[in-house]
């Protein structure tokens, strides 16, 4: 009877531990391959991540009264490190106030992953105008992976010759947004626009 017992207990943890792994696993019958789900991502994150390429038309809301530095008064607060996880279509503009001749922007995909402590950004190019008037695809260009944190509606994440700091993510016009600054050892003024439908 002991021996039976202990065989039924061992069949019902089993099958305990069995359910739980299942309930946090989602099978792909398609490819044969199991994906585990994780808390940082939602339905509302994966239907706003876009890694599409962008145009520079994806960025008129920025442009709303001249070139815009903060968020609009009507814009709602995005918080919370899950809700910018995922691809953004992303715009730089190089010198934005022409002060050094070296007024550029260059279009660029961005993909944000990790957790709040331990952020991960990667930038991978896409297009670029130059001062004079030229541009040209910067898609050969090897991408940069940026690593940092994720504070009070903050983030600042880096690699070994720049970084890059947000303090603006907001929602507009039911679209995404962030606002935020290239850092280069040079320390010219670059601001970076960032957006998803």
């Amino acid at each position: 009877m002991k021996r039976r017992f202990f065989s039924l207990a061992t069949i019902i943890t089993l099958c305990f531990l069995i359910g739980s792994y299942a309930i946090g696993t989602k099978f792909s019958f398609f490819k044969g391959e199991t994906v585990v789900e994780t808390e940082s991502l939602d339905d509302g994150v994966n239907a706003f991540s876009d890694i599409s390429r962008p145009t520079i038309k994806d960025f008129d809301d920025f442009f709303w009264n001249g070139m815009v530095w903060i968020s609009p008064e009507e814009a709602l607060p995005l918080e919370g490190f899950s809700a910018i996880v995922g691809g953004w279509k992303a715009l730089m503009l190089y010198d934005p106030l022409d002060e050094n001749d070296k007024s550029s922007r260059e279009l660029l995909n961005c993909y944000i992953s990790g957790t709040m402590d331990e952020m991960k950004v990667t930038m991978d190019w896409y297009w670029k105008e130059n001062h004079d008037g030229t541009n040209a695809s910067t898609e050969h260009l090897p991408g940069l992976e940026l690593f940092g944190r994720y504070v009070d509606k903050n983030f600042l994440v880096s690699c070994q010759d720049a970084a890059l700091s947000v303090s603006d993510i907001y929602v507009y016009k039911e679209k995404q947004c962030m606002i935020g600054t290239w850092h280069r050892s040079d320390e010219l003024q670059i601001l970076v626009y960032m957006t998803r439908p």
